[in-house]
């Protein structure tokens, strides 16, 4: 059994591009996209929410963080204390400057 859960994982695709046509056939669906807060305050039905743990690789944090931008989502994005400081900071400040873009866009 452990063979096969660790076959699947390796044969599955956790590319950049694979997880944009995730959100654009999840988007087609109908599927809506809610912060954890704004779900707690309205629920939606068919809601996603999107969380994701930076870790060892902040810079695949941060081109998701783009692409869900450009897509105009809204995610989570943790650290914890395996990530440095600066780089959690840097990362932040990124991800915070790509929403108010986002945000003056609109």
């Amino acid at each position: 059994m452990k063979m096969n859960v660790q076959h699947r994982i390796r044969t599955m695709d956790f590319t950049l591009s694979a997880y944009k046509q995730l959100i654009s056939t999840l988007q087609a669906q109908g599927s809506f996209f809610q912060s954890f807060e704004e779900f707690i305050q309205n629920p939606k039905e068919k809601v996603l929410i999107l969380r994701h743990d930076v870790d060892r690789l902040p810079g695949n944090a941060l081109r998701v963080a783009r692409m869900e931008n450009e897509a105009g989502l809204k995610a989570s994005y943790y650290y914890g204390p395996w990530v440095k400081e600066l780089v959690a900071q840097h990362v932040k400040n990124v991800i915070k400057r790509a929403m108010l873009a986002y945000w003056h866009r609109r």
